[in-house]
């Protein structure tokens, strides 16, 4: 189940909360995709969907995979 997406903000600078959010989005749907297929089983390009995240964001918080769960 994708997590629920935020209301539609106009283009320009991102809220001062919304690197915090992603990343709160990006562990939960790590988290669930892992319980789902494992950790090798689980792309990077995967976790950005189900977040409902682009590529850019989830690059962009710079996190390896591994930290994604702690």
């Amino acid at each position: 189940m994708p997590a629920p997406q935020p209301p539609i903000r106009p283009s320009g600078r991102l809220a001062a909360h919304a690197p915090i959010e992603s990343r709160d989005r990006i562990v939960t749907a790590a988290t669930t995709l892992f319980a789902e297929h494992g950790y090798d089983g689980t792309s990077t390009r995967q976790i950005a969907a189900e977040a409902g995240l682009n590529m850019a964001t989830v690059n962009y918080a710079d996190r390896p995979r591994p930290s994604l769960t702690g």
